[in-house]
Parts: C-alpha cells; structure tokens; sequence
C-alpha cells in the first residue's frame, strides 16, 4: 500500500506533466497558425492557455479534475493517519502512567517538560491545566 506523501508526490507530477503536455501543444499550435509572430507577454499566453485548458473536452478536463481529487484524499487520509498515530501515542502514555505507577513520576516530569516546551504562554498555561485536572 502506498502512503499517502507518495500518492500526493505522484500526482503532483501527473498533474504537472499533463498540464505541461496541454501548454505545449497550445504553444505549436499557436506557432503553426503564425499567432506568436505577434507579440505577446508571458501573461497574456498565460491567460490563452488557462482559457484552452477551460474549453477541452471533458475527458481531459475531468482527468485533471480526477487527478485534484485523488490527491485531495491522499491528503486527507495522511492526515487521518497523522491523527490516528497522535491518538495511539496518546493510549500508550495513558496505560503507561496507570500501569506501571513506578514510573509514574518520571513520565509526568517529561510531560511537564514537553508541554513547557511551547513558546506560546498562553497554550503552555491551558495544557498543563487540562493535564492536572485528568491526573
């Protein structure tokens, strides 16, 4: 199963080569047809490409579209699995500190000491007070 940072990278070259494809080939046409013997500012080819990329036909457009969308939900579910991995450590601290009361000291001392770590006062202040009204 691939994770989800290399579907994301993936995609991001898909997307990246079939849009580069699409203004290459708006590019020789518009040099076939003689339309670049005018000049032209880079924004103002810009602005044609965006609006021939607009009116392709819907297969290529919803390829793009499909492309947006799975990397869209490769996105999501690395951040699901992000918040999943933060609830498991999470579980693991808390059978930590009811099962082995012998070291019950020492993991809170290094709760203390991580919370503390936060630049923000005002995000140091509410952590420890939510942590002393669960312990």
């Amino acid at each position: 199963m691939s994770r989800p940072e290399d579907i994301i990278a993936r995609l991001d070259e898909e997307m990246e080569a079939t849009l580069t494809e699409q203004e290459l080939r708006l590019i020789r046409a518009a040099h076939e047809t003689g339309f670049l013997d005018f000049r032209m500012s880079l924004k103002e080819l810009r602005a044609m490409f965006k609006a021939h990329i607009a009116s392709l036909d819907a297969p290529k457009r919803s390829k793009l579209k499909r492309m947006k969308m799975s990397k869209e939900a490769a996105a999501a579910q690395k951040r699901k699995d992000e918040t999943r991995i933060k609830i498991l450590l999470g579980a693991y601290l808390q059978a930590r500190l009811e099962h082995f009361p012998d070291h019950r000291e020492e993991l809170l001392r290094g709760l203390e000491s991580f919370i503390r770590s936060d630049e923000r006062e005002h995000a140091v202040r509410k952590n420890l007070d939510l942590m002393k009204g669960y312990l």
